[in-house]
């Protein structure tokens, strides 16, 4: 691909998005099961599928054990049949490399790699068996991965079109289940050799009279372990980058297995202790290792699906770290997410697992928010650079006030007319330039009050937008009880949740209403 082809991730003060072909955008997209591209026609029906939930682009797998089930012979046929199946479909393209390790094992790899621990040998746990996951120690595997990756990258390179490919994920969830760290001879050589120092000064390890070697330094417990283990897989990982970059300049990434205290008998999710979830894979807490040592690897990207979204969101954008959300779940939660990630956090996008086998409603919701956050990148990104923009999910607990320009801004559920909290709540508020607030979502109220008096402010020229060909449009002129009588910009839940005031309300909307907050010590023109 030509340099002047490339996709790069861009940062303006605020958020992160992507420029492809001269064009700004955010990744609204959707992945695919694991084996929706194992066939031709499965792929194309899935696709369909995914193409009804108003995805821009698709995350697939492309699966090492099927494009070199023998030791260089290579089948690139999937690839062709994924480019033109995307391309077919106008949709942008995620390949998902699964090469060596998918949650915390090497299931992808090929059946000629797993059989022949001499050259490839396992990882071993601390009772000496083998471990169902590939070793970084002592293996001829970065070798042969970086070969099977470097012809599949080659022909995306070749054989897509320009812009088609805009990201591409390295491995799936990294890190190794069933204990803290491999502990193989190669990995304890390893273990015993010293702290790099480009690490132990990043750390703050000022060194140890015991030695320079990694307990000595970090102490002995899970965390060295774990410590250890992100290093080593940052640095293997990186070397596929450079090969990758060499090829095809798009922006690479790594998803991960978050730690959070979550039981779900057989579901890859949760775990406190490294082992429970992939030790060693790029979460927060290791970030410092991965960025080290895997310095081509721009995002480190978290699949959310349990835990507090805001907390994890912040722990993977600080220091202003782009942050994409390549798995999540569908329906409003995910909706929901979207909202969030985007407007507070600066997220280049999101992707919810499992699009193309979403419901009628779960595919209507997906589509209803993509539509809306896509048809207002521009104001979005205009109001980054300002800070001017905001995202919330309400879920019951009080939403922080928001500021902007000496206005504080209460983001609540309209519970005065509802038996119930409005049962999705989530949404996007931002300042257009010259003061026009502009509030996209479901399921909620603002109010607004001047920052230093506490006075409230009363709401005007407040219009309800629609979106014609992807354009916001005019739509009506709201006031009266749509307005609260003028305390208030409201954005309906839309599913029409039953009133607890027997006069009758008007739930419907676009999800989109805009208007002017004025302080009610500022007189208006005649």
């Amino acid at each position: 691909m030509e340099a002047n082809e490339s996709v790069r991730l861009r940062r303006l003060a605020g958020g992160w998005h992507i420029e492809a072909m001269g064009e700004v955008s955010l990744v609204l997209g959707g992945e695919l099961h694991n084996s929706s591209s194992g066939g031709k026609q499965f792929l194309g029906s899935a696709l369909d599928r995914a193409v009804e939930a108003g995805i821009d682009t698709v995350l697939v797998p492309v699966t090492w054990e099927q494009i070199e089930a023998a030791p260089g012979e290579f089948d690139l046929s999937p690839v062709d049949d994924l480019i033109t199946a995307v391309e077919a479909r106008g949709l942008r393209l995620v390949p998902l490399w699964f090469g060596a390790w998918k949650n915390g094992r090497s299931s992808y790899a090929p059946a000629w790699v797993l059989s022949d621990p001499e050259s490839f040998p396992h990882a071993e746990s601390r009772d000496g068996h083998p471990m169902p996951t590939l070793s970084l120690f002592a293996s001829r595997l970065l070798e042969v991965e970086r070969e099977a990756l470097r012809r599949v990258v080659e022909r995306l390179a070749s054989a897509a079109a320009p812009g088609t490919v805009v990201a591409l994920q390295l491995n799936n969830e990294v890190g190794l289940l069933g204990d803290s760290r491999d502990r193989s001879s190669g990995a304890d050589q390893a273990f015993r050799g010293p702290l790099p120092a480009s690490l132990a000064d990043a750390l703050g390890c000022t060194g140890s009279p015991q030695g320079s070697d990694w307990q000595s330094m970090l102490g002995v417990g899970s965390s060295t372990d774990e410590m250890f283990m992100a290093w080593h897989y940052a640095q293997h990982i990186e070397q596929l980058a450079l090969t990758t970059r060499s090829i095809l300049e798009v922006p690479l990434l790594v998803n991960a297995w978050l730690n959070e205290e979550v039981v779900l008998p057989g579901a890859p999710a949760g775990g406190v202790e490294p082992g429970d979830y992939p030790s060693g894979g790029p979460l927060a807490h290791v970030a410092t290792a991965w960025r080290l040592a895997a310095p081509s690897v721009e995002i480190l990207a978290p699949d959310i699906y349990f835990g507090n979204d805001e907390a994890i969101m912040q722990r993977f954008s600080e220091g202003n770290q782009p942050l994409f959300i390549p798995e999540t779940e569908l329906g409003h939660v995910g909706a929901g997410r979207a909202f969030l990630s985007v407007g507070r956090f600066g997220a280049l996008g999101i992707s919810p697992f499992g699009v193309d086998q979403a419901s009628p409603e779960e595919a209507n919701i997906l589509r209803w928010a993509f539509e809306r956050l896509r048809a207002l990148t521009s104001d979005i990104l205009e109001a980054r650079a300002c800070g001017a923009v905001t995202g919330f999910v309400l879920d019951g607990r009080v939403n922080s006030p928001w500021y902007h320009d000496g206005i504080r801004y209460e983001i609540v559920s309209p519970q005065h007319l509802l038996e119930s909290p409005a049962p999705s709540a989530y949404g996007l508020l931002l300042v257009l330039p010259g003061g026009e607030v502009l509030a996209v979502g479901r399921g909620f109220t603002i109010r607004a009050f001047d920052a230093a008096t506490g006075s409230p402010c009363y709401v005007r020229d407040v219009y309800e937008d629609e979106l014609v060909d992807g354009v916001r449009r005019p739509a009506r002129r709201l006031n009266g009880d749509e307005t609260g009588g003028g305390d208030s910009l409201n954005l309906p839940a839309i599913e029409t949740p039953r009133a607890a005031s027997p006069i009758s309300v008007d739930f419907r909307s676009t999800g989109i209403r805009r208007g002017r907050f004025i302080p009610t010590w500022v007189e208006l023109d005649s």
